[in-house]
């Protein structure tokens, strides 16, 4: 269904439910509700009628859930004819399409080189869009930045997305996000109504962006910052910039609406400056095991050296979210542990190294390895000592000393 076709379906709607139309100004008409809806007697809703703004998509799909909302109902339910779950897929899709650039095969036949690199950039840009933009927006309803982003990855993990419909004579195809699947593992209200419209807003800040305009680019620059745009948009302008093929925006007949243009180097290179650092967390930094070997009568730290050739098709080498940790020491003493202690290994999106002992709330968060390493023993060496020195009743203790107290009695060996 076009955006037309719904604003058509609302304003129908209205008026069979005892809405009157108050009058119409250049970007809205007005509709009053009955006196017996219980609204107070000033409220009236505006339903957007500029059909050629670039986000009047996420408009009038906003006002769509807003009536819905007032009939208890869904925005499927009421205007929607959807009879089966692609279609339903279908609705918010963006379409786009491949043409070779040889006369010859233009429309019909593409390398299948070009459609994987357009669907590589595309899902690329797409998540880490969401990545960054669900860090501004929801970062304050998480605890900390591990806690973000981990709710991040979850969201795409349920609402990749995915190609609903394609035409295979030209390629040409249609991505949507699925907004079903997974709902009962979002608690956050405001999330799953962002996720309703995060493709909507990719479509308009991403794939619409004016790449070729000053006001444009200076409007890209104001979004994001540079590690945030060469983590969005760098994946597209590859996309774009072929000589083999072109590639459009479509509508949903596959009729172009918008063709990309390749973006000037300039242009890039003022969007992308060079030496732009990406967020650690969009680089998916991780963390490797070794096998080493060493001469037990000299010290770990002197004649051992990993070479590229032990990280590289070794058998032995293998990547790691967790190490377990047995025993610390404290001057000249070694303290075992009852039980190993699982330290997770993970970095956030301002590249942090994030370490932490989540069953007991304790995490250490700092931009060096070393110093990770350093203040996750100093803070394990805290609650050691604090438990020596018998701790006293732990009701009476603030909550990071009780958790310290509790952690020591439960791994510590007497």
């Amino acid at each position: 269904m076009s955006t037309t076709e719904l604003y058509s379906k609302i304003t129908s709607f209205l008026e069979k439910n005892g809405w009157s139309h108050q009058g119409s100004s250049e970007y809205y008409d007005y509709y009053k509700p009955s006196a017996d809806m219980g609204f107070e007697e000033k409220y009236q809703l505006n339903v957007p009628i500029r059909f050629t703004a670039p986000d009047y998509n996420e408009s009038i799909n906003f006002i769509a859930r807003v009536v819905a909302d007032f009939y208890e109902s869904t925005p499927d339910e009421l205007f929607y004819d959807v009879t089966d779950y692609a279609s339903l897929l279908k609705r918010n899709a963006v379409y786009m399409k491949l043409a070779s650039r040889e006369p010859r095969l233009r429309d019909h036949s593409i390398n299948t080189l070009h459609v994987i690199n357009v669907l590589n950039g595309l899902s690329r840009s797409y998540e880490n869009y969401i990545k960054i933009s669900f860090k501004k927006l929801f970062s304050g309803k998480f605890r900390d930045a591990k806690k973000t982003m981990n709710a991040a990855n979850k969201l795409l993990e349920v609402s990749p997305l995915r190609i609903v419909d394609l035409e295979f004579q030209s390629f040409s195809f249609g991505v949507s996000v699925d907004t079903l699947m997974g709902k009962e593992g979002i608690s956050i209200e405001e999330v799953l109504r962002w996720r309703e419209i995060s493709l909507s807003r990719y479509n308009s800040e991403v794939l619409n962006a004016d790449f070729y305009s000053r006001d444009g680019i200076e409007h890209i620059k104001s979004m994001f910052d540079p590690g945030e745009r060469k983590a969005i948009y760098e994946p597209i302008f590859k996309a774009i910039n072929s000589n083999a093929y072109s590639l459009s925006l479509t509508d949903n007949e596959y009729r172009p609406q918008k063709t990309f243009n390749q973006v000037p180097r300039s242009t890039e290179l003022e969007i992308i400056p060079p030496e732009t650092r990406v967020d650690e967390s969009l680089r998916q930094i991780g963390y490797y095991s070794v096998l080493i070997a060493f001469d037990r009568s000299t010290p770990l730290s002197k004649g051992v050296n990993i070479s590229k050739k032990m990280l590289e098709d070794d058998l032995f080498a293998k990547p790691i979210d967790i190490i377990e940790i047995d025993h610390i020491i404290d001057g000249a003493n070694v303290i075992k542990f009852q039980q190993p202690l699982k330290v997770v290994l993970d970095s956030d999106a301002n590249g942090q190294y994030i370490w932490s002992l989540e069953e007991f709330d304790l995490s250490v968060t700092t931009s060096d390895m070393l110093n990770a390493k350093k203040e996750l023993t100093d803070k394990i060496l805290t609650y050691y000592r604090y438990w020596r020195q018998g701790g006293g009743d732990f009701e009476r203790l603030p909550d990071y000393e009780r958790a310290g107290a509790f952690f020591a009695q439960h791994v510590m060996s007497e």
